[in-house]
């Protein structure tokens, strides 16, 4: 199908420019003949719509291809694929600079690993965009079946040097899952990513988009049958793994993966069959089928003519534009697939997600941005070309080619995909050829596909990695370097991983050191975090001899419990080994020493400090004197501070009583506004209320049923009855029929009586006659009450699922009501306790402030205001000049004495504002008072213990003083008393131990002293 669209793109851009020989699938035999001879080079060569000669060479360029020039020409160059061929195109160009950016960081700092892995991704993005159009540009210029091979191969060249990277790449099977899982996840990403993007962006501004039959038709059965080959090993794998314990068939893990490898193969050698097949059936036998589909698809491409005045390049431009994209491409796979490792181990990607979801959205970005571009010019022909061949491709030929490399290079890359990701791929072709079948797509079906896109990513995202018995230990056996780096991580130490792997690679010294530090860095060489933290407290903590004593609890209770203590009790050398008590002992008479000398340092400190503090009290009338001016200056900065909060106070309550009316109206508005909007609601809440109480109404009961169930049993049980009565009626007249003819022939044949086949008769008669009321019964069962029964049964439950369904959605509206109406009751009690609180604090700010602000208007009190804190501008009248400075000096005086101008001019009587007067003097007189004596007071109070301590400090310190100075520590002489005590315990046991074995040379004590006491001693 690929082959077929880019075909057909070739056909529509030469019938653009006016060939008509290009039109393969309605030429007719005329035309056809002229075009095959065109191709065969038979005919006089032609000229193309510029009117310039096309050049020989060693095959004809097709006239759809065409450039007008010839060489390179590198400025033109750059800009044909700079524009590209369509606006999304050109836009992804502009992600250039991060090609060389990625390369140099790789480089320069390879240890930045996300980074590298970031860049290298959006990298991949560009150059694949420039492959993709260059490939195209030179398949127009190339013979029909050979530019089409050639353009496929470059469309999947991305993914598979993708694959080819990873595989090689790829140490104990890491990578194989992420291959796996890129496989199905290039399916997954062209199905419902870019189909679903073709049909949302398609949809928009369109009622629906049709395609051609023959697309959906192909497409989803190749898409079936390749889901249903890959499928094959994974089922065979799964079906024998989850039931080996329920049959009697007896397989091992090896054999099963063994077996399954075998079968990944085979199956991918007849997918590449089948992908032949399919190449050869679009390129050869049938190449016409799509013709008339891309021809009437061309007709309504929107940017039909831009595209035709579109530049293009020449023949040896597409090489050079194809080696550039292609050197990139790799690098960039290469870079980018050194970095999953770290990706997947260091920062929690799962295998899964960087192989379904991330690898191919990098791989598959420039040829959905074509897909995308196509489908919004409504060609949806060709979008869907860009979306189902790819994956026909992948399935067919990427997949079973990355299966045969690993064959060869002996890895075990197979088609065992994890069943979750097989089913999904499954189940999206299923999807998308449903969607395909009517052949109408919108925007509501591609809406859905992203959707469960996007859903697939997430549960990928939480998705495990599974790994098979016994694979984790021989990873882990054969790559020592993850045991390193595991030990080293246990302890929260910070490690470069790739140096540690460096240092590994080397074939001779890198196997010895692995070997060495696999030995050695285990739990009974490392120290644990307890035992460091305990080290370091050791080095720092004053008390040395209770931390060694920790020390060597902890060191004891890790030889009894790993068990290695009761192999060293039973050690007959036990008794020439000698004991690490001397070098504990010399430690701490090292460390005693150091906290001697520093004993020694701290005293010298405190003598200085007793100089300085010395001369400090020779200066004592000096910073007297400096208190004195202090306070002074601070009893004049309070009393400025005071009139400035003051005036301030005036400025804020000004300020408050505004910002309370602004706040007051606006919860108004919002009131009335809250008014309307619940009166609104309430009404829809009724008419909701009454549909459903319509709605509720119009359920049926099931009484009706029951009874008509009952009737149909009566009158079936009446109507037995009756067949019963006249089957023994029949019976009866049969008989007497029987009986009359018998007579007949008795009178006119006297013959003798023959009684006994009468008697038999009669019997058997007898005996039918308790069966014909059963069978009677059983019969209208049979063909009436059953079938009454069970159509009363179907309706009735037809009836009950509708009530059901009616009482369900009747339910989910209240709830959603009352869910509602609950929301709005607490945001109506948020607004009445936002309104409580506006009223207490309107009413707080009345009562202290009072209602001086609430009477003049505002225009006034904020003209007062101006006046009083701005300066007064200057006017042309000097009588109003000298009235508004007379206003400014009264309203700064009063606000200096906490007055305001408002409340002096507003006094009813003269007494009034001078009793105001008065008391604001004596307030201010009052607090004046009080400060004086609460700045003084504390300050006496705290010189007359400190001029004591001075006076007991000076007397002591003289030479002919009653006290004794003593600079050292209490506290000091008690620890280094226990320790004296402690020392002569430790040295009287040393008086009975037997100091001659300390001389005697054995190996069992050089391997122990090498084992734990060169490292406490290290420690």
């Amino acid at each position: 199908m690929a082959s077929n669209m880019d075909g057909g793109r070739r056909r529509s851009r030469s019938s653009q420019k006016g060939d008509p020989s290009q039109h393969d699938g309605i030429l007719t035999p005329d035309a056809t003949r002229s075009a095959s001879k065109s191709q065969s080079g038979t005919i006089l060569p032609t000229h193309n719509e510029k009117g310039h000669r096309r050049h020989h060479s060693l095959f004809r360029i097709d006239t759809a291809g065409e450039s007008g020039r010839t060489g390179v020409h590198p400025l033109h160059f750059l800009r044909v694929c700079f524009r590209s061929t369509c606006t999304l195109s050109m836009l992804v160009n502009v992600l250039w600079p991060f090609v060389p950016a990625a390369i140099a960081l790789h480089f320069a700092r390879p240890d930045l690993h996300v980074w590298v892995f970031a860049l290298n991704y959006i990298a991949m993005v560009p150059s694949a965009n420039l492959l993709g159009f260059a490939g195209g540009e030179l398949a127009k210029k190339l013979p029909k079946v050979f530019g089409v091979l050639l353009e496929t191969f470059l469309s999947s060249v991305v993914e598979i040097v993708l694959f080819m990277v990873l595989i090689h790449k790829d140490k104990g099977g890491n990578l194989i899952p992420v291959i796996q899982a890129a496989i199905l996840g290039s399916i997954l990403a062209n199905l419902l990513l870019c189909l679903g993007l073709c049909f949302f962006f398609g949809g928009i501004g369109r009622e629906d988009q049709s395609f051609h039959e023959a697309v959906s038709e192909v497409g989803s059965g190749l898409l079936l049958v390749a889901g249903f080959g890959l499928l094959i090993p994974s089922a065979f794998y799964s079906t024998l793994k989850s039931n080996a314990s329920h049959t009697h068939v007896q397989i091992s893990t090896e054999t099963l993966n063994q077996s399954t490898l075998i079968i990944s193969r085979a199956t991918a050698v007849i997918l590449l069959v089948a992908f032949i097949m399919y190449l050869f059936y679009n390129l050869h036998s049938h190449h016409s089928i799509f013709d008339e589909v891309l021809e009437f698809d061309e007709h309504l491409d929107e940017d039909r003519e831009r595209e035709m005045k579109r530049a293009k390049l020449t023949l040896i431009e597409c090489f050079v534009a194809i080696a550039i994209s292609l050197a990139c491409v790799c690098m960039s796979a290469v870079f980018l697939v050194e970095e999953i490792e770290d990706i997947v181990n260091e920062r929690g990607v799962s295998d899964n997600f960087m192989g379904l979801i991330l690898v191919p959205l990098v791989e598959k970005a420039a040829e959905h941005l074509t897909a995308i571009d196509e489908a919004w010019d409504n060609q949806i022909n060709f979008a869907l070309f860009h979306c189902l061949g790819p994956s026909i491709q992948t399935a067919l030929l990427n997949a079973p080619l990355a299966v045969i490399v690993g064959w060869g290079i002996d890895k075990d890359m197979g088609l065992n995909f994890e069943i979750f990701m097989i089913v999904l791929v499954v189940l999206s072709i299923l999807v998308v050829g449903n969607f395909l079948r009517d052949g109408k797509s919108n925007y509501l079906e591609g809406g859905l596909c992203v959707l469960v896109y996007v859903i697939i990513a997430v549960t990928t995202w939480y998705y495990p990695q599974i790994v098979a018995e016994g694979e984790s230990e021989a990873n882990h056996s054969m790559d020592p370097s993850s045991t390193i780096i595991s030990a080293l991580k246990d302890r929260e130490l910070s490690i470069n991983r790739d140096q540690i792997k460096s240092a590994l690679a080397e074939r001779i010294e890198g196997t010895e050191i692995a070997k060495w530090l696999t030995e050695h860095l285990s739990t009974d060489t490392l120290l644990s975090q307890e035992e460091l933290k305990l080290y370091f407290q050791s080095r720092f903590t004053k008390d040395l001899s209770q931390s060694l004593i920790a020390l060597v609890t902890i060191r004891y209770s890790k030889l009894e419990e790993s068990g290695a203590l009761q192999s060293l009790f039973t050690n007959p050398n036990l008794k020439a080994t000698r004991p690490l008590v001397d070098d504990d002992l010399r430690r701490a008479i090292e460390t005693l020493n150091a906290s001697t000398a520093a004993i020694q340092r701290q005293t010298k400190t405190l003598a200085s400090q007793y100089e300085s503090l010395n001369r400090s009290i020779t200066s004592d009338d000096e910073l007297g004197l400096r208190q004195n001016r202090d306070n002074a200056r601070l009893r004049q900065k309070h009393t400025s501070e005071r009139q400035n909060i003051a005036a301030a106070s005036s400025d804020l309550a000004h300020a408050l009583e505004s910002e309370l009316r602004g706040v007051s109206e606006q919860a108004s508005a919002d009131a009335k506004r809250i008014l309307s909007s619940l009166t609104a609601r309430f009404k829809e809440d009724d008419r909701l209320i009454a549909n459903l109480e319509r709605l509720a109404s119009g359920i049926e009961t099931s009484q009706q049923d029951e009874n008509s169930a009952k009737i149909a049993s009566e009158r079936c049980t009446a109507l037995a009855q009756c067949l019963a009565d006249e089957i023994r009626c029949r019976l009866d007249r049969l008989y007497l029929e029987s009986i009359q003819a018998g007579l007949m022939i008795a009178r006119t044949e006297p013959a003798p009586a023959e009684n006994e086949p009468l008697a038999a008769l009669e019997e058997e008669l007898e005996s039918l006659y308790p069966e014909i009321e059963i069978l009677a019964e059983m019969s209208t069962k049979q063909q009436f009450a059953e079938p009454i029964i069970g159509e009363l049964s179907s309706h009735h439950e037809e009836l009950q699922n509708a009530s059901h369904e009616t009482l369900d959605y009747v339910l989910d509206v209240v709830s959603e009501m009352t869910s509602s109406t609950n929301g709005l009751v607490k945001c109506l009690q948020d607004r009445e306790s936002y309104c409580g609180t506006l009223e207490a604090i309107a009413a707080a700010h009345r009562s202290e402030i009072g209602d001086i602000f609430l009477g003049p208007p505002v225009n006034r009190r904020e003209s007062l205001r101006r006046s009083s804190v701005q300066p007064v501008s200057v006017f042309t009248s000097a009588q109003k000049d000298n009235r508004l400075h007379d206003s400014q000096s009264i309203a700064k005086v009063l606000r200096r004495v906490g007055l305001s101008l408002d409340s002096v001019l507003h006094a009813d009587e003269a007494s009034e504002c001078a009793d105001n007067l008065k008391e604001k003097r004596y307030q201010l007189t009052e607090s004046l008072n009080d400060h004086g004596i609460a700045a003084d007071s504390p300050l006496m109070a705290e010189l007359l213990p400190t001029d004591r301590a001075i006076q007991l400090l000076s007397t002591s310190l003289h030479a002919d003083s009653e006290f004794e100075t003593s600079l050292a520590n209490l506290d000091h002489q008690r620890k280094l008393s226990n320790l004296e005590d402690d020392l002569k315990g430790v040295q009287k046991g040393l008086e009975g131990l037997d100091m001659s074995v300390v001389h005697r040379r054995d190996r069992g004590q050089e391997k122990f002293v090498e084992m734990w006491g060169s490292k406490a001693v290290d420690d």
